[in-house]
């Protein structure tokens, strides 16, 4: 075996999945540090195994640790942590690979559509559908985040929506201006690649008879203020629209957006007037489709695999 992980014919190719590092470990005599998993890792990597699991992140700090290490670690095999159905178990074996060099959950999402169905499994699928969106929402390149769940704002708050994404919206109605500062929305945006991003709204669009003009930044970057900015596409809901409010270089991690109403709209009676429904960056192009996800539930094999009779 001279090269690791060779590219495999699609018609002849056996994958191999290996659990040394979770369920092997589970054998008497066998436990292993961080420093003793990272070490058969390697060597697995060698062996050219396409993929390991590598532990079970949920179950404790330090399997957390070797498990994201192995990710980052590995060039070649796909690295998975074992999870049960719990949100909060899949959070935390999401964060482990997260900075994988091959990410692997891809395999994991395929191999729960392929056994957790309705007609088969139903009880089981109830109980996982929550899980399965959740890893399905982890593929896609983009981050959407919900309008009306910033980290912080002092707009007036949640209001329903007919037509918007989850059926709220977080608005701005308001004649005076805040006691203190200026009207605006923060949110949390966690970037997994360098690259520059696009970032869009669905909401209420600057420039349109009674919005209120926008401000854009990203972290403690240059501002850019929107005053009129042309939609993409026509209304999904009343008053609602796409547009588009700029592009950023980003690189990996955490990252705050701040929206800022700076002044009312313009117009007899103005008020600060906005509306956020969803907050969309992208290090692809992003074609908004309504409050549709563009590209979710479109996940499939890379390679087609014969199977074993």
């Amino acid at each position: 075996m001279t090269n690791a992980n060779p590219t495999p014919q699609p018609e002849d190719y056996v994958r191999i999945f290996d659990t040394t590092l979770r369920d092997g470990e589970q054998a008497p005599g066998c436990t292993m540090n961080t420093e003793e998993k990272i070490s058969i890792a390697r060597q697995l990597e060698r062996l050219n195994v396409d993929v390991i699991e590598a532990g079970f992140a949920a179950s404790s700090p330090g399997d957390f640790e070797s498990v994201s290490r192995i990710a980052q670690t590995l060039t070649g095999p796909r690295v998975l942590s074992l999870s049960r159905t719990r949100i909060e178990d899949v959070d935390q074996a999401l964060a482990a690979v997260d900075k994988a060099k091959t990410p692997g959950i891809p395999e994991t999402l395929q191999h729960a559509r392929r056994y957790l169905t309705p007609a088969s499994a139903s009880n089981t699928f109830a109980l996982a559908d929550g899980v399965v969106r959740q890893l399905g929402e982890a593929l896609l390149p983009y981050r959407w985040i919900e309008g009306e769940q910033p980290a912080y704002t002092n707009f007036n708050g949640m209001a329903f929506g007919n037509g918007c994404s989850a059926g709220v919206f977080l608005r701005l109605d308001r004649r005076a201006p805040p006691a203190f500062g200026v009207y605006q929305a923060r949110y949390a945006v966690e970037v997994r690649q360098e690259a520059s991003h696009e970032i869009w709204i669905a909401g209420r669009v600057p420039g349109r008879s009674g919005n209120s003009p926008l401000i854009w930044q990203i972290d403690d970057e240059p501002a850019n203020e929107l005053k009129d900015v042309p939609p993409a596409g026509g209304e999904y809901a009343p008053g609602m629209a796409w547009f588009l409010l700029g592009k950023a270089p980003l690189k990996p991690g955490h990252h705050e957006l701040t929206l800022v109403v700076p002044q009312p709209a313009e117009g007899t009676g103005a008020r600060f007037s906005a509306g956020i429904d969803v907050v969309v960056v992208s290090p692809e192009p992003f074609r908004p489709s309504g409050v549709a996800k563009p590209g979710l539930g479109a996940v499939r094999p890379e390679r087609t695999e014969k199977k074993r009779k």
